[in-house]
């Protein structure tokens, strides 16, 4: 995927979110995460994934989104859910009754 088609995914509003520290990587080096993912597949079509993933790849994401090749999601984490367009609401509410989900608003969003 390119950087363009992912990069609302690693963002939040309109500031990129930082690399965590060594101190912050150690700090939660076991520590997961749940990210909602959005994007477009190889058709043009929209899609989602929420993607579970160790803190500690969460810099690599960012590298592969930024660096506009094309990389497979798998390679970060575990899929737990994916879709062509929006979740639905039903998916969302599981996803987030599940783990816990922070929400940032996507750019142009107030």
């Amino acid at each position: 995927m390119s950087r363009k088609k992912w990069i609302s995914a690693v963002s939040k509003g309109d500031q990129q979110i930082q690399p965590l520290t060594e101190e912050e990587k150690a700090k939660f080096a076991g520590e997961e995460i749940v990210l909602l993912l959005g994007g477009f597949n190889n058709f043009g079509d929209k899609i989602y994934n929420y993607l579970k993933l160790p803190l500690s790849k969460v810099e690599a994401l960012i590298f592969a989104v930024e660096g506009g090749g094309r990389f497979d999601i798998r390679d970060f984490g575990e899929v737990l859910a994916a879709g062509l367009g929006d979740p639905t609401d039903e998916i969302r509410q599981e996803i987030e009754s599940a783990y816990k989900m922070m929400s940032f608003p996507q750019a142009g969003e107030a």
